[in-house]
């Protein structure tokens, strides 16, 4: 039988605190070889041949989730990989946008609370797998739309390198 070797270095513990959420979206729309990857999976460049959007958050309401898929007896293995983007307060500016994002084919750049970005859309587009529009039911209850964006591709989201960013 032949096996799959392992290349493993280990991951050394840390005393660094970190903290969950996303700060900021910037979302394109999706062409091949916007990212290039380095040999340490780091994005390293962006095309600047696109135009990319800011979507600004408020605090607690975006996240951006992986999920891999293993399957070892058909040779199955990729991640899904997903931004949720809520915008407070219905109106019909806002409307337009999320139609946008949710007919489109997207590349995503997600920048944490941790002030690291991550890119979504590496190898596929990412497209709109959920939407919601609410008004609540209470005066205490959210009004706002929400949008998910998820891509089937072969890792979890990539780091992108500061160099990247800055160009």
């Amino acid at each position: 039988m032949a096996y799959c070797p392992l290349t493993l270095q280990g991951i050394a513990s840390s005393c660094d605190t970190n903290m969950g959420g996303v700060r900021k979206v910037y979302i394109a729309s999706f062409q091949d070889d916007i990212f290039s990857l380095g040999a340490d999976g780091v994005v390293s460049a962006i095309t600047t041949s696109v135009t990319w959007y800011e979507y600004a958050l408020k605090q607690g309401v975006a996240s951006m989730t992986g999920e891999r898929t293993i399957d070892t007896s058909i040779g199955n293995n990729f991640a899904t990989n997903s931004v949720v983007l809520q915008f407070a307060k219905m109106d019909a500016a806002k409307l337009k946008e999320v139609e946008q994002l949710c007919n489109g084919d997207a590349a995503v750049i997600v920048q944490d609370n941790n002030k690291k970005y991550w890119a979504l859309g590496i190898n596929n587009p990412a497209n709109a797998s959920a939407s919601n529009a609410q008004t609540g039911q209470a005066a205490t209850d959210g009004n706002f739309y929400s949008v998910t964006l998820s891509v089937a591709d072969g890792s979890y989201p990539h780091e992108i390198s500061a160099t990247a960013i800055a160009n």
